[in-house]
């Protein structure tokens, strides 16, 4: 759990990654989210392994499915970023992602395509 007053979050890489984004207020309670690319980026670093990480998959293709041109351009932004190590691990995650088998209500396409992964090599 990452100790931020800002943003009380769970994370698996590295929490400097994630930077507040939204806040949704859910039955008067007012819950801060991260942004959309930052936690996008963060679940493609995770390295989770078994149905946890399948899981941090089918959430990024959750998100990039609803990410809009801006959410996905900042995707790429902070994957140039980043050292060699991760970019690779990003693209290494995305490939998985598209590798999965299909699921029950699991989006068929999403927005970030094989040559926008690729420029962000």
């Amino acid at each position: 759990m990452l100790e931020d007053a800002e943003l009380p979050v769970m994370v698996f890489a590295p929490p400097g990654l994630l930077r507040p984004g939204p806040v949704v207020e859910v039955e008067g309670l007012r819950v801060p989210l991260p942004r959309t690319a930052d936690l996008v980026v963060e679940k493609l670093l995770s390295d989770r392994p078994g149905e946890k990480g399948v899981r941090d998959l089918l959430v990024v293709a959750g998100l990039l499915v609803s990410a809009t041109d801006a959410d996905v351009a900042e995707v790429v932004s902070i994957a140039r970023s980043l050292s060699a190590e991760a970019r690779y691990a990003i693209c290494s995650s995305l490939t998985a992602l598209s590798l999965l088998p299909a699921r029950a209500g699991m989006p068929r396409e999403g927005r970030l395509t094989a040559s926008t992964a690729s420029s962000a090599r």
